[in-house]
């Protein structure tokens, strides 16, 4: 999927979302800049909703981008999607 189709989905999914958003990037194996735009759209656009917005299951290669990007320190990041929602949760 490209950046702009990953951005029109997720912006659906999240306007009806509740308190908690985990997005699962277990499956995502590069992100360009047009994808960490987007998800720094959804991230400002969930805490004017005053929803929670986690990352979970990076691969190394995709958590080194948002590290280098300084996005950790944006956006919780978490090992597993059990984990994020353990900890959400718990």
């Amino acid at each position: 999927m490209n950046a702009r189709e990953f951005h029109d989905n997720l912006y659906k999914e999240i306007i009806a979302s509740g308190n908690l958003v985990v997005l699962d990037l277990e499956k995502l194996s590069y992100i360009n800049s047009a994808g960490l735009r987007s998800i720094l759209f959804v991230a400002k656009t969930l805490r004017g909703k005053n929803t929670r917005f986690v990352l979970c299951s990076l691969s190394d290669s995709v958590k080194e981008i948002f590290k280098l990007a300084g996005f950790d320190k944006i956006i919780e990041i978490f090992e597993s999607r059990s984990d994020a929602i353990a900890t959400i949760t718990g």
